[in-house]
């Protein structure tokens, strides 16, 4: 999924993302608006919001689900 922030140009970069993501602790799949993507220096993928599990609470132990890495490397190829 792909929200668009209003007011913003339509590159890649200006968009609002919402992942799907896996829970390391508890399994649960969920999806989560992360904000605007960035690569840094070395190309290390961060989000402007860090994922949250809804489940269970947890943070830092999101996994990209199939369909959640399909839409980074959309983002990443420009195609979104």
């Amino acid at each position: 999924m792909l929200t668009h922030s209003p007011g913003l140009d339509n590159q890649h970069n200006t968009h609002n993302m919402i992942v799907n993501f896996k829970c390391g602790s508890c399994n649960h799949v969920y999806n989560f608006e992360i904000g605007t993507p960035v690569l840094d220096k070395s190309f290390k993928l961060a989000f402007e919001i860090n994922p949250v599990c809804p489940g269970c609470g947890a943070r830092d132990k999101e996994l990209l689900t199939e369909m959640g890495q399909s839409i980074l490397t959309m983002w990443q190829m420009g195609e979104i």
